[in-house]
């Protein structure tokens, strides 16, 4: 009877190795999977990618067509084997993540994922990019933008203008990004998005966003492509979020840089002690003095 329930053991412990250490199917959303680039794939996309996958991808997936992937469990793919999927289905992986492969959804830009998915197609030689989405490009000088806040639809709508042959229009196709101010950095607050024919982009408030005492947010709306309209972008205060009544750092508490939350008898003791060290340094450079001067006398 040992013997048996020993074996069954075994076996349990073998069967339960096979499937943890199986990967699990990525099933990427239809939806997802059937995005398309907004634009053909370019020799300064693949170049712009390379460096990209260099800094976030190539620790794990190691160089492509190489075959010198980190060592886990799951084993990460050589990319140069993976051409059956979708352009789609890269987006989304690269973006979402899932255990071990972390997500870049508010590290790299959509501009950066689909720069990495060039340089990773041109290592597919059968692969030929679907028709890119219909997104057209500003092809302005200078671009500016306006934020407000929709009430009724619980949207920040972001406006952009641009100037083309000395004319103020509205900019298609900007790719922007929106964040709310923190203490420790911007929060992301969706992915980016590209102005429509009107120049405007819309991002949904996130629900249960929390805010100050008075529920005012600090939104940033800026340009995504730096690279050729410059640092743009505009911080407005909308009272939007959910009201955070949390106590400054300093409210009864941190007596130490506050002076006038420190007690009375702290007010007194620490001028005292410091009268105090400086009597005693006092004293000691006296006493050396002293015994100098009686070195002296016995010479």
């Amino acid at each position: 009877m040992k013997t048996i329930k020993s074996l069954i053991i075994v076996v349990l412990g073998f069967f339960s190795l096979i499937v943890l250490g199986e990967e699990t199917p990525w099933n990427v959303p239809q939806d997802k999977d059937a995005i398309t680039a907004p634009a053909m794939f370019t020799n300064e996309m693949v170049t712009a990618g390379e460096s990209i996958y260099m800094k976030n991808c190539k620790s794990c997936h190691g160089d492509i067509g190489s075959n010198n992937m980190i060592k886990l469990d799951p084993l990460p793919k050589d990319l140069a084997t993976v051409g059956a999927q979708t352009d789609g289905s890269f987006y989304y992986k690269i973006k979402e993540g899932r255990g071990a492969m972390p997500t870049f959804k508010t590290t790299l830009s959509a501009t950066d994922r689909w720069s990495v998915i060039a340089y990773i197609r041109s290592f597919h030689k059968n692969y030929k990019q679907p028709k890119p989405a219909e997104v057209s490009t500003f092809a302005g000088s200078s671009v500016t933008l306006a934020l407000d806040y929709l009430t009724d639809a619980e949207q920040f709508k972001i406006t952009a203008l641009g100037m083309i042959d000395g004319k103020q229009v509205s900019a298609e196709g900007v790719e922007v990004a929106i964040f709310v101010e923190r203490y420790f950095g911007n929060l992301k607050l969706a992915d980016n998005k590209f102005t429509d024919k009107e120049g405007v982009a819309l991002f949904a408030l996130p629900k249960n966003l929390p805010a100050d005492s008075a529920g005012a947010l600090k939104i940033i709306a800026q340009v995504a492509d730096d690279e050729q309209f410059g640092e743009v972008s505009v911080k407005k205060e909308i009272v939007a979020g959910v009201p955070a009544n949390k106590p400054s750092l300093t409210k009864d508490r941190a007596m130490w840089n506050v002076g006038s939350k420190a007690p009375w008898w702290i007010t007194l003791t620490y001028p005292l002690a410091v009268l105090l060290v400086l009597g005693t340094i006092v004293y000691i450079m006296l006493l050396l003095r002293r015994i100098y001067i009686l070195g002296k006398k016995q010479e």
